[in-house]
């Protein structure tokens, strides 16, 4: 089950946060039905709490009135651990480093599962930085 990835799209922000769930993942040539998608524990409640806590508005951002979004792809591994953040699209002016902090730095997911066993999951994650 090492090799199975589920593709998932996670959009959130500061202020709101959205989900989507796709119920299946794939491993080399198909697709297969999960049971449940990873998520930040404590839910949609657990991961606000977290980004209002944690999250910081770079000094550079603030000095240049930079207001946007970095978009991130990484990977829930099978024991709930954040790995292979990547930026896909940048923002720059420190916000693309504080948002792999801030995924970095999280506390271990629940893991996506199928057939009842925990699988790595793919996940896209939008982080919108405005002053506040």
């Amino acid at each position: 089950m090492k090799n199975i990835i589920l593709l998932t799209l996670l959009i959130n922000s500061i202020q709101t946060y959205s989900q989507e769930y796709d119920s299946i993942a794939f491993n080399a040539e198909k697709f297969i039905e999960v049971e449940e998608s990873a998520q930040f524990p404590g839910g949609l409640n657990g991961w606000t709490k977290y980004l209002k806590e944690n999250l910081k508005y770079p000094r550079e951002a603030r000095r240049n009135n930079i207001t946007g979004r970095v978009f991130l792809e990484f990977v829930v591994e099978e024991d709930g651990s954040v790995t292979n953040i990547k930026v896909l699209r940048s923002l720059g002016y420190g916000c693309d480093k504080e948002a792999i902090r801030l995924l970095s730095e999280t506390p271990k997911w629940i893991p996506a599962k199928a057939d009842n066993k925990p699988v790595k999951q793919k996940m896209l994650q939008v982080l919108l930085f405005r002053p506040h």
